[in-house]
C-alpha cells in the first residue's frame, strides 16, 4: 500500500515538473524576441 502511494507522489511531482518546465520555456520563447 505504501509502495503504491509513493509511486503515485512521484509521478505526481514528474508531471508538475514537466508541466514547470513547459511553461517557462514557453514564457522565455515569448519574451526573448521582444528583448530583441
Amino acid at each position: 500500500m505504501t509502495m503504491m502511494m509513493t509511486m503515485l507522489m512521484l509521478m505526481l511531482m514528474l508531471m508538475v515538473m514537466l508541466m514547470v518546465m513547459t511553461m517557462t520555456m514557453i514564457i522565455i520563447i515569448m519574451i526573448v524576441p521582444k528583448n530583441n
